[in-house]
């Protein structure tokens, strides 16, 4: 298969470790693309920045670039900034210490979000957004 197939796999496995919301949906996309997923070994959440564990005989990484052990190669860093510009999140993806893929996730609104809104501002109360994704994708 394609890199990108691989580290789709690679971090869909990892990522099926973690409960973290960006985590489940590279998850999902993983098993709805190749079904069952290699097992996890030494499975790690990094705090903030991701998480990591060995897939395959592979050490992977799969989270913020700045996890990575390398810094992205050029088109890939041009991948992640322009997924963020568009309101996505960027995940970085590597494996046997070379960065090697940016998958991008993007939020759903939920259908009852605008009428939750409407009923917590028709309670008097001002609804915010708490988020640790980057300000595009908070604002999108």
């Amino acid at each position: 298969g394609t890199t990108e197939d691989e580290a789709l796999r690679l971090a869909g496995a990892l990522e099926h470790a973690s409960e973290h919301p960006i985590a489940r949906a590279v998850a999902t996309a993983a098993q709805e693309r190749f079904g069952d997923l290699p097992a996890v070994e030494g499975f790690r959440n990094r705090p903030g920045l991701g998480v990591q564990g060995t897939v395959d005989g592979h050490t992977v990484l799969a989270g913020r670039t700045r996890l990575l052990d390398t810094p992205l190669p050029a088109a890939l860093a041009a991948a992640a900034a322009a997924a963020e510009r568009a309101g996505r999140t960027a995940v970085a993806v590597g494996w046997d210490g070379t960065a090697r893929a940016v998958l991008e996730v993007a939020d759903t609104v939920k259908p009852t979000s605008a009428e939750a809104v409407t009923a917590l501002r028709a309670l008097g109360l001002r609804p915010l957004l708490l988020t640790g994704d980057n300000h595009l994708a908070a604002q999108s």
